[in-house]
Parts: C-alpha cells; structure tokens; sequence
C-alpha cells in the first residue's frame, strides 16, 4: 500500500511541462513524517495556518518561499501563512475551474444510468478531485508544486488530487488552469468475471458482454437492465508559444476509450476519440474585458487541424506530453503504464 502524507518540493523555477526532469521534489512517507514533525519549522507554519482555518485539517503538501509557506490540505485548501508571525494571509477552496472538461460520452453514460451521486453522496465528477485516490503514476504522492506552468516569467502553484491537476496562481489568487489526466472507470478482468459468474444481476448465458465492466455497474444494472462498457481516458499537456503571438498557450490532448464486447476478437478497448483542446494565457486580452485581467489559460476556438499541426511542427507525439513519466517506486523514468497500455489498441500511444 503506498503510504503518502506530505511533500517539500525545490522551489527552483521550472517549466513543468516542458522540462520534465525539473519536476523532482522530495516526498515524505509515514516513515519519516514523524521525524519532519519534531525538525521542520516550515512544515510547523504549514500546519498552524491550516489548523487556524480548520482544525481538523492535515497537511499533505506544502512548498516553502522567501517569506511564504504554501500548504494544502485534505479539507481542499490552499493557504498561504506568512513565516513570521505565522498569520493566515490567504485560503481559498479548491472547487472545480470553470473551464474544467469533461468527456462528454462519459458525462452522458454517467447521466443516463442516474450516477449523479455515488454510495457516498459525492457528484461523480467531483470524485476526480480526491486526495484519496490512488493515481496514474503516482503524481499525487508530491502533491504541491512551484514552477514556470508556460515559460512566462509567472510561477504558480501545481496541485496533484486523484487523477486531475490545478494550475493556481499565487498573483491572480485562482485556479488558472486544470485538467482530469487520467479516467479510470473499469474494473479488473477478475472484477469482471466475478461479476458475471453465476447469472448474477439477470446476465444469460449466451448475452453478449463486455470484456471490461464499467465501476457504475450497480447504476447501470438498475436503470438499464444490464451491465455496462467499461470506459478509460487519458490526457497530456504541452506548453509552449505555438502560435507565436507572444502569449503563453497550453495543448491539451484527450482520448477516450471504451471496453470491447466478448465475442471480439480483439482483446481490451477500443478507441472512441481524440480532442484536442487549446488554452492561453493573454493577459492584454483579459485587460480588456469586463473580468479584468484574471490570469487564466482560457480556451480558444481554435482548429483541430491546427492544434495538430503546432504538435507535428514541433515534433511532439503522445509520449512527449504531461505527465508521461511514472514517479511510483520501483517505475521511475518510465513510461506511466496506464497512459500506454497495450490494451487500448492505440498505435499513437507508443509513439
């Protein structure tokens, strides 16, 4: 079971998602933690300012400036504590950005089998922004980082829950950025067989079934009378100029993918589609606008075939995006398995 409290991270300025290599930073283990609790005076500041605001509140990242301690929570907050005097200068929740995406086929499945809410009351989206999930390539066990997001000169926060990362700026006081990196909605083959063993929940023999059974299985029995495909989504993220207007832009690419049937001859999952999303930074375009300069990667209506064609340009296939790198023990430097993995189907991924 991987065990993950609390990170320091090298508050050098990097470019995170260019410079893949910039990203290390220290994690710190239930091994060790007691240890930083009775030596780290920043580590202290953390935990008093999230306290000051919830007292029930455990720190599990944190990132330590000139006369600033960074820290988030459990709770979804981000505090900012000045080091002397330890006062509380700044707490904002993490909610979802606005401009977060959703795979629409995923937001549809999940609506018509009526998964709106899970066992535990969470809106299904919201399940994503979980520090307690477990996540592609371990990315959440150093969940607070500090660095150059577009290479501008602007450093800004990077906030690791579950399978989604937040881009907060320090400057403009708001999540300016986020994405879901990785969709994890199947279950085992073992899950799957276990599931329909025995004519369990109505399933014949001789149905034809999915080879992979998606989590909702307990909606989609009830509402459609039948077990469901399995989906599973990935997404990267390229940082560069790639229009060349002098405005830092992000790429964002998508895939999604859903289980195979039974009586296929090919094993795992088919691949349903590839989005490409584009996302700037232009602040003398927000200045004009009646919000003002907020410090946002705003989405552009820009054309796929474009998007495709800064990538080719540049020489940049699915592999070369973030995250692309395992940070889990034992995979380090290589290629996170989940976001290449053989039973998608998917020539591009091993590209």
């Amino acid at each position: 079971m991987k065990k993950k409290l609390l990170a320091i991270l090298s508050l050098t300025p990097i470019c995170l998602f260019a410079d893949f290599d910039g990203l290390q930073g220290q994690t710190i283990n239930e091994e060790n933690e007691s240890k930083l609790y009775y030596s780290s005076l920043p580590y202290a500041i953390a935990r008093q300012g999230q306290r000051a605001v919830d007292s029930n509140a455990s720190v599990v990242g944190f990132s330590e400036l000139e006369d600033i301690i960074y820290s988030v929570s459990d709770k979804l907050h981000l505090i900012s504590t000045r080091k002397e005097g330890r006062s509380v200068l700044g707490n904002w929740p993490l909610t979802r950005w606005e401009h977060h995406y959703f795979n629409p086929p995923f937001v549809e499945f999940n609506e018509d089998v009526g998964a709106e809410l899970t066992d535990e009351g969470i809106y299904w989206p919201e399940l994503f922004l979980n520090p307690k999930i477990e996540n592609a390539g371990c990315y959440a066990s150093t969940p607070l980082r500090y660095g150059d997001v577009g290479n501008d000169g602007q450093n800004d926060l990077v906030i690791f829950f579950g399978n989604e990362l937040l881009v907060f700026s320090p400057e403009h006081q708001r999540t300016v950025f986020s994405m879901q990196y990785h969709l994890d909605d199947w279950m085992s083959i073992e899950e799957t067989s276990y599931l329909y063993e025995g004519g369990m929940y109505g399933i014949s023999e001789g149905d034809s079934l999915p080879q992979y059974q998606s989590k909702t299985s307990g909606y989609a029995i009830a509402r459609l009378q039948g077990v469901a495909r399995a989906f599973r989504g990935h997404a990267k993220v390229f940082s560069d100029d790639f229009d060349e207007d002098g405005h830092p832009d992000l790429i964002v690419w998508n895939k999604l993918y859903r289980s195979r049937m039974d009586n296929d001859s090919v094993e795992g999952f088919e691949h349903l589609s590839s989005i490409w999303l584009h996302y700037e930074r232009d602040l003398e375009a927000q200045a004009e606008t009646d919000a003002g300069i907020t410090g946002e990667y705003l989405p552009q209506e820009t054309d796929e075939a474009d998007i495709k064609t800064w990538l080719a340009d540049n020489e940049l296939t699915w592999n070369q995006g973030y995250p692309s790198v395992s940070e889990c023990p034992g995979e380090e430097g290589q290629l996170i398995p989940e976001m290449h993995d053989p039973l998608l189907n998917d020539p591009e991924l091993l590209q």
